[in-house]
């Protein structure tokens, strides 16, 4: 099935933004193995959320903005899966 264009929109910003992370040494690593890359991604969010309009559409439905928020986690944790060379879920 295919995903909607806010999904699709949700996943690259959040793909993007796993790369322009201000990581510190070891950070990311530590997110991963510790199963806290949803809770970094929205910690970026908030903060996106407070810079006004820069991550809400204008005009979404709740559903349209949700599908954008799904999209961004999923694409920040792909993100951040391929900055460490994690293949299905594992270090290689």
């Amino acid at each position: 099935m295919a995903k909607s264009r806010y999904y699709q929109d949700g996943f690259e910003d959040g793909k993007g933004a796993s790369f322009e992370t201000d990581w510190q040494p070891g950070e990311m690593l530590d997110a991963f193995e510790t199963g806290r890359l949803g809770e970094v991604a929205g910690e970026i969010l908030e903060h996106w959320q407070q810079m006004e309009g820069t991550v809400y559409y204008q005009d979404l439905t709740d559903t349209q903005l949700d599908k954008w928020e799904e999209g961004f986690y999923s694409g920040f944790e792909r993100g951040v899966h391929k900055q460490l060379g994690v293949e299905r879920g594992k270090l290689r």
